[in-house]
């Protein structure tokens, strides 16, 4: 197999380090792992793979992690990586609408009681 860069866009809470270190400690070297902010609550990790074991262990971290997108591609440059991971942010992760919970009312029970003094 080839070398393959594995991207990895996340949303939300930027727990990088955290990431970072759990790459490391799956045996990942710090020269293959590259990570990218591109919007204060978007955030990218790329780690170089060369084999299935490390492709499936990339993507069992970044799936704890909870990762909103999976990109997969073969050599490519430094630039060529990071024009990779704008075009896909901006294409697959939208900001979803605001989201709005009413309150649960009691209202009517199955528990009727007929005659009861």
């Amino acid at each position: 197999m080839n070398s393959t860069n594995l991207i990895g866009l996340f949303v939300g809470l930027h727990k990088t380090d955290k990431l970072t270190n759990s790459l490391e400690i799956a045996g990942f070297q710090s020269e293959k792992i590259v990570k990218y902010d591109i919007d204060p609550d978007v955030f990218a990790t790329s780690v170089c793979i060369c084999d299935k074991y490390e492709r499936q262990m990339a993507k069992n971290i970044f799936d704890f992690y909870k990762c909103a997108k999976i990109i997969e591609t073969n050599d490519t440059e430094f630039d060529d990586i990071r024009t990779l991971i704008m075009s896909h942010s901006m294409a697959e992760i939208v900001e979803s609408p605001e989201i709005r919970h009413h309150a649960h009312h009691g209202g009517m029970t199955s528990e009727v009681r007929f005659g009861v003094k």
